[in-house]
């Protein structure tokens, strides 16, 4: 055993030169959290814009509801087709739904009916 070395090392030692700030010159302190808070509810509570989510066009979910009916699905049938929950379905039959293009581009592939840009409702 007499090959091992069996020096004792410290790791983050109080007494480590290293540690010691050298510089005389103060820290600058970022604000706390709660200043960042209050600049943005006084921005908010300044603006007298309303916020709203843009929902699937009317048009859309009139030709998303036709199209299934006339291929005979129920709407757990198109929700199994798409791969979503019955509720996603439901939600977009009442307009509920935010826009989604990439849902939409499913959408329109499993019902060949046109739901994007121009002409919505047509077959593709």
């Amino acid at each position: 055993m007499s090959h091992q070395d069996w020096n004792v090392v410290t790791f983050n030692s109080k007494n480590s030169t290293h540690s010691k700030k050298t510089s005389l010159e103060p820290i600058a302190k970022k604000p706390s959290a709660n200043v960042y808070a209050s600049k943005i509810e006084n921005k908010i509570d300044n603006t007298d814009e309303r916020l709203s989510v843009k929902t699937i066009d009317t048009t859309a979910v009139r030709a998303i509801m036709k199209a299934r009916a006339e291929q005979g699905m129920t709407q757990k049938d198109l929700a199994n087709k798409c791969n979503l929950s019955e509720a996603v379905i439901k939600s977009i039959e009442q307009n509920k739904e935010p826009h989604n293009t990439g849902l939409l581009s499913k959408l329109q592939k499993i019902l060949k009916v046109k739901l994007l840009g121009d002409n919505i409702g047509s077959p593709v």
